[in-house]
């Protein structure tokens, strides 16, 4: 969601740290860590992909509907 939402980005990796028995929609701790396109700064877009994880954990429900439904490949 990052990727598609946030134009200038080249790539993105969002961490989450759990804790067993904790809802994994709240995690100890959520982290992106994205490459620029050189013209964008993090500063410029930090708030955005911060709400964009925060909309996503709130939905967490949906995507392991989603998931356990195979509409997301898994390896």
């Amino acid at each position: 969601m990052v990727y598609g939402e946030v134009e200038g980005l080249k790539e993105v990796y969002i961490l989450l740290l759990s804790r067993i028995g904790t809802p994994i929609n709240n995690p100890q701790m959520a982290s992106a860590q994205v490459l620029t396109n050189g013209k964008l700064r993090i500063h410029d877009v930090s708030q955005k992909i911060t709400a964009i994880i925060e909309r996503e954990l709130a939905n967490i429900n949906k995507f392991c509907m989603d998931l356990s439904k195979g509409k997301y490949p898994v390896c």
